[in-house]
């Protein structure tokens, strides 16, 4: 009986340590192998993606400098479900996110600028904006309710950290939890 004990605790801590892993793989940054990039003299902007993972983590560095800037496009077309954003990304460019089947997005804590349709044309459904984010819309760069930002999902935000959800694409109710 002691040994079955033993037995069923030493499978129980290997299952747990092979969760621990999957959930910090989930969201470690994709390698520097499947960006395009753009080196300025001391940071990166990143301006196309070649990987074949449709959820995609942007890492705080390539080559030692902060990425910072997406260029415009850089993403569009790709198919991705999922992008969480390091801490080190200030700007996202127009459209850089359009055009795919995006469900959620993460963005990290230095967000400043958010670029016209940045992510329009996808499936969104949650948000989440760190504490930190200092971006504030204007009324002419809120798109159509079938855009991010659109006009229901800016009334929601009004500026507040946290997760945004809606229960569908066809909802046009965003609510914080």
């Amino acid at each position: 009986m002691k040994k079955n004990k033993k037995m069923i605790l030493a499978f129980s801590l290997i299952v747990m340590t092979m969760l621990a892993c999957t959930r910090a793989q989930a969201q470690r940054a994709n390698p520097d192998s499947d960006f395009q990039i753009e080196e300025h003299g001391t940071y990166i902007t990143i301006t196309g993606y070649r990987g074949s993972s449709e959820t995609v983590v942007i890492p705080n560095r390539i080559n030692g400098k902060p990425v910072t800037d997406i260029g415009d496009w850089a993403f569009h077309g790709n198919q991705l479900t999922s992008v969480t954003f390091g801490n080190s990304v200030t700007s996202i460019g127009g459209g850089a996110f359009a055009q795919n089947q995006l469900t959620s997005v993460t963005f990290g804590n230095s967000v400043t600028f958010i670029g016209y349709c940045a992510f329009a044309e996808n499936q969104l459904t949650s948000i989440t904006i760190g504490p930190n984010v200092q971006y504030h819309l204007e009324a002419s760069e809120v798109s159509g309710d079938d855009e991010f930002p659109n006009r229901s999902f800016v009334t929601t935000y009004n500026g507040s950290a946290g997760t945004y959800t809606r229960p569908s694409t066809s909802s046009n109710t965003w609510t914080r939890q």
